[in-house]
């Protein structure tokens, strides 16, 4: 699902604009993960309302050194390989 702050007259990292992402879902915070490209506005701001955050940076950890708080992947393809990883896992 996109949204798009424009549309919805907020910006992140305000928590309001993730609450509608939940609410157009129709999913509580536990059962979705932000993925972005922006530690503050995308990681902290899905975490102000209880989701889990994944951050991308084609990089790696140079330019984020500081950020040891969240995964870091290089693009979508690697979050994608990540969590089928961890569910194959599971079972």
């Amino acid at each position: 699902m996109t949204v798009i702050s424009a549309e919805v007259g907020v910006e992140k990292p305000d928590r309001k604009i993730f609450e509608h992402a939940l609410t157009a879902m129709g999913i509580e915070p536990q059962a979705a993960l932000m993925v972005g490209d922006n530690y503050y506005d995308d990681v902290v701001g899905a975490r102000s309302v209880g989701m889990d955050a994944v951050l991308i940076n084609r990089f790696g950890r140079v330019g984020i050194e500081e950020i040891h708080d969240c995964w870091v992947f290089p693009d979508v393809c690697a979050v994608v390989e990540f969590i089928q990883r961890q569910l194959a896992a599971v079972g």
